[in-house]
């Protein structure tokens, strides 16, 4: 069972929410409940093809049983903490800021970020930063991410490439 709250909205020339997104829903097996939620939010600030990406995240899975690990809220990748493997870090509460800054022109992207997890099963917050270019190709597009975590060397840098059909 679930449910999920979707809210775009503008707040005057180059201000934008977008993408306000809420997920909640149950689980039920046996005498076991487990419930889940994630909330993220995009604040978006453009001046002509400059901007910046602002956005938060929370996510939470609970239960009276164990969670088991397919259950569990799975981070790391070309989206989110990108200076990780895909699916890295595995949790059952974290809560997430991203910062995005450069050039935005629709179709294609250059920008800088910066990522902040704060997960349950850490005892220090996971920071990373790095790069990433989005560019058309033909009716998708490939974006190419180089992520790096703080707490590494740069010699661990990952790299993300995405191509949407």
């Amino acid at each position: 069972y679930g449910t999920s709250i979707e809210i775009d909205g503008s707040l005057g020339d180059g201000i934008a929410i977008n993408n306000f997104f809420g997920k909640v829903g149950m689980k039920s097996f046996e005498n076991n409940k487990m419930y889940f939620s994630t909330i993220s939010s995009d604040l978006i600030i453009r001046y002509k093809l400059f901007g910046s990406n602002i956005k938060a995240k929370y996510g939470i899975v609970d239960s009276k049983a164990e969670v088991q690990i397919y259950d569990k809220i799975k981070l790391g990748g070309g989206e989110f903490l990108r200076g990780a493997y895909f699916e890295q870090y595995l949790t059952e509460e974290y809560y997430g800021f991203s910062f995005e800054i450069g050039i935005f022109s629709g179709k294609s992207n250059l920008f800088a970020f910066y990522d902040l997890g704060i997960l349950r099963e850490l005892n220090e917050p996971t920071h990373h930063i790095g790069m990433s270019v989005k560019l058309p190709a033909g009716k998708s597009h490939i974006s190419l991410t180089i992520g790096f975590n703080l707490d590494e060397s740069y010699e661990n840098g990952k790299v993300h490439l995405k191509w949407n059909l």
